[in-house]
C-alpha cells in the first residue's frame, strides 16, 4: 500500500499547494524555502514538490495538526523570507511577509490564515529583534553571499515588504468568512444589544474577544459576537466601553463624559440577551483593556 506521502508525490505541485492552502498551511513558501537550503546550499537535486512533502509542515498536514490553535498572535513578530526564484540567474524572490512566534515554533504567512512549522523556513528568515530601545532586522539562519549583500538594504527591504502588507490580517483576514458570520451574529441578537436598533445598515457584528488574537474557531463562533450600533461597536473595539456581566456598560477612564453624551451613552446603558458563553468572552475582553472585572 502506498503511503500518504508516496501518494502525495504523484499529483502536481500546484495540486499539492491547493490541497494545504485550503487546509489552512502554508505551501510554496515551504517548498521553495526547503529547497533553498537542500538544493541551493548542500546541492541536492529533487523536485520541490519533494522537498515540500519531506517538511515538518506537511507532516502536520497528514496528522492533522491544527496549527492555528497553537500560534499566538499576541506573540508573534514580524519577519519575512526570501528565497532564490531563478536557481540558474540567482536571483530572489521578493520580500515574503510573515509572523513568527518562537514559543510554539510556528509562522503565519502574514496575507493569510495560513500556518506553517518555523523549522522549516528559519534558513530563509529574517525578523525583527529588538536590542535595547531599538528594533533590528537580522538573519535567523545561517548567512550566505546573497544574504551578506541584502544586509547593506535590509531596513529598506523589510520597509518595502511590511508597507505592502500594512493591516493586511485585520482587513483581508476578517473578510475571510465575514458574511457567514455577520449572517450568524444578526440570526442570534436581531437588533442592537444595547439600543435596540434594527436597521442592518447601521449595525456591526462586532468581535468580544478580537479578530486578531483569537483562534480560527473563536473567530467565528456566535457568541464571541456581539450586534452593535456602529459608534458602540466603534467604542467598544478601541477599549472605550466594555461590559459586567450583568450587561452593565462600563466606561474607560479616558472616555469622558462629554464624550459619552454626545452618543446617547449614559450611566444605565446596558447590553441585553447576553448569554453565558458571550460571558467568557466578554471578561477577556474586560481584561484586555484594562476594566475592573469586579465592576
Amino acid at each position: 500500500m502506498c503511503s500518504g506521502k508516496t501518494m502525495f508525490f504523484m499529483a502536481t505541485y500546484m495540486d499539492l499547494c491547493q490541497t494545504l492552502d485550503k487546509a489552512g498551511f502554508m505551501s510554496n513558501a515551504i517548498g521553495m524555502c526547503r529547497r533553498e537550503v537542500r538544493a541551493v546550499r548542500q546541492r541536492q537535486k529533487s523536485r520541490v514538490d519533494k522537498f515540500l512533502i519531506d517538511s515538518k509542515t506537511f507532516d502536520s498536514f497528514q496528522s492533522g495538526r491544527n496549527l492555528s490553535q497553537a500560534f499566538s498572535e499576541e506573540n508573534s513578530i514580524p519577519g519575512f523570507l526570501r528565497w532564490t526564484h531563478d536557481l540558474r540567474a540567482g536571483t530572489l524572490h521578493p520580500p515574503f511577509p510573515v509572523r513568527v512566534d518562537r514559543d510554539s515554533n510556528l509562522v503565519r504567512q502574514q496575507e493569510s490564515l495560513a500556518y506553517g512549522v518555523l523549522d522549516d523556513v528559519i534558513d530563509c528568515l529574517f525578523y525583527r529583534d529588538r536590542h535595547g530601545s531599538e528594533h533590528h532586522w537580522r538573519k535567523s539562519g545561517p548567512t550566505s553571499a546573497n544574504d551578506a549583500i541584502e544586509a547593506t538594504n535590509l531596513e529598506v527591504i523589510a520597509a518595502s515588504a511590511m508597507l505592502s502588507n500594512v493591516g493586511s490580517l485585520a482587513n483581508k483576514g476578517r473578510r475571510i468568512g465575514q458574511d457567514k458570520y455577520r449572517k450568524k451574529v444578526l440570526e442570534k441578537w436581531g437588533c442592537c444589544a444595547v439600543t435596540g436598533c434594527k436597521h442592518q445598515g447601521l449595525l456591526k457584528a462586532s468581535h468580544i474577544h478580537a479578530w486578531h488574537l483569537a483562534t480560527t474557531a473563536e473567530r467565528f463562533d456566535e457568541h464571541n459576537g456581539l450586534l452593535l450600533a456602529a459608534h458602540i461597536d466603534a467604542a467598544f473595539e478601541i477599549g472605550l466601553i466594555s461590559f459586567a456581566d450583568n450587561g452593565r456598560m462600563l466606561f474607560s477612564k479616558n472616555f469622558t463624559m462629554a464624550d459619552r453624551e454626545s452618543l446617547g451613552l449614559k450611566k444605565n446603558s446596558r447590553l441585553k440577551g447576553l448569554s453565558k458563553a458571550s460571558r467568557v468572552y466578554l471578561k477577556r475582553h474586560r481584561s484586555r483593556h484594562h476594566f475592573n472585572t469586579d465592576a
